[in-house]
């Protein structure tokens, strides 16, 4: 819970400055920084996995995937 809880908060953040987005969420979780980014990085890499497979199921070649994934970025960006 803690890792989705910490995704969530840099996700959501209004602040640019990822350092001290990070030192905030550490104090008030009483954790380390690095440890905040570690739980941010696993949470980003099993979005990633997730998007991936989800969008799967919707192409006809898995070599499809990256194209959909950059029109969905362009879409919505």
């Amino acid at each position: 819970m803690e890792t989705f809880n910490i995704f969530e908060r840099r996700l959501t953040s209004e602040s640019s400055e990822i350092y001290g987005v990070n030192k905030k969420i550490a104090e008030e979780l009483g954790i380390s920084v690095d440890e905040v980014e570690n739980h941010y990085r696993k949470a980003l890499r099993w979005y990633k996995y997730l998007l991936r497979e989800e969008i799967a199921a919707y192409v006809e070649k898995r070599s499809e995937i990256e194209e959909e994934i950059r029109d969905l970025w362009n879409f919505l960006g």
